[in-house]
């Protein structure tokens, strides 16, 4: 049934992709069609594994889990948030903390992990060092922010939204793989407790990146007027 390709997740990712396309459509930024390709992307890659997880419950004998998927999306979230980082930070700062340590770091372990349990297996390790980057690079970016002279509506700024989406979804999947097992052993018998929260973190997510890209919208016109 076609219905069960719209979950929670891929039905906030489809429509943050169809607010993008409808606000960032004569946007000539580079930035804004490199986001639309990964949304693209990414709601592509969680269609499509879904029947491969729908298989994969019915005879796990013969069918392999959708995980090779996810590391495989990994490459690419790491790719369009060290991009997108990198127009948003100071230069200097990106270079040292991005190009010099994060992005080496996170290479060596996604191979390493690769090599230990190969791509049926998330790389869980790599996807928690990312998280910290990404955390880390979102709170200098509020820091730069902050500190800046230049008299800014945070109401309307497209970056701001951007960024507090990115902020509240890594954040608080960081605590959550942190706190994982607690979780578990506080909540024997909530099993989709967790899950539960990661629906609400790709809400936010997706919510503050239409918003944001509602908001270029809205600026576009005005100095285009």
């Amino acid at each position: 049934m076609i219905l069960q390709y719209f979950t929670i997740n891929t039905c906030a990712e489809l429509i943050c992709l169809i607010a993008a396309l409808i606000s960032l459509e004569k946007n000539r930024l580079w930035t804004s069609w490199f986001v639309i390709f990964f949304l693209f992307i990414t709601v592509a890659a969680e269609m499509a594994a879904i029947p491969i997880k729908i298989n994969y419950l019915k005879d796990t004998k013969h069918n392999l889990p959708n995980i090779w998927l996810y590391n495989l999306l990994l490459v690419f979230q790491v790719a369009f948030y060290n991009v997108i980082f990198s127009v948003l930070l100071d230069k200097k700062i990106y270079t040292v903390l991005i190009l010099l340590i994060f992005f080496p770091l996170l290479s060596v372990f996604y191979i390493y992990e690769i090599s230990q349990h190969g791509l049926f297996e998330y790389n869980e390790l790599t996807n928690s060092i990312f998280s910290v980057e990404i955390v880390l690079c979102s709170l200098i970016f509020y820091y730069n922010l902050f500190q800046s002279d230049a008299n800014i509506k945070l109401g309307i700024y497209p970056e701001f939204w951007f960024v507090a989406g990115v902020l509240f979804f890594f954040f608080g999947s960081t605590v959550l793989n942190l706190f994982y097992d607690s979780i578990k052993r506080i909540l024997p018998h909530n099993k989709h407790f967790v899950g539960y929260i990661y629906n609400v973190l790709n809400i936010l997510l997706y919510g503050f990146w239409s918003y944001s890209f509602i908001c270029r919208k809205w600026l576009w016109r005005i100095s285009a007027a």
